[in-house]
């Protein structure tokens, strides 16, 4: 079973992607993390667990294997290094660009 943390519920997709993945069996919602505390109290519900006190402290948890990616866009790049970081695979909800043709151009 893989040990899933969710960073972040930004436009409520932290909280559609705990509801989803929460019905698979081969899955288990470990720690997630929201600072805004209108989302917060939503994500911890639809994940079934107390939120974490931050995204170090999920991306940290031993028992985390992935971390889904659904932070503000401004927080997603740096939220991708912590994953790195910590030797965490990584599922983000949103492309990192339009295009592999633009994924290079700054």
């Amino acid at each position: 079973m893989t040990g899933i943390g969710i960073l972040g519920n930004c436009c409520t997709h932290g909280t559609g992607l705990a509801s989803g993945l929460r019905g698979r069996d081969d899955v288990r919602l470990i720690a997630g993390y929201e600072p805004d505390e209108r989302r917060g109290p939503e994500l911890a519900e639809a994940m079934g667990v107390p939120l974490a006190e931050s995204y170090e402290e999920v991306a940290a948890h031993p028992e985390v294997e992935v971390l889904v990616v659904t932070t503000d866009p401004c927080d997603k790049a740096s939220m991708v290094e912590l994953a790195a970081a910590h030797g965490k695979h990584v599922l983000h909800n949103k492309p990192f660009a339009d295009s592999l043709t633009t994924l290079g151009e700054s």
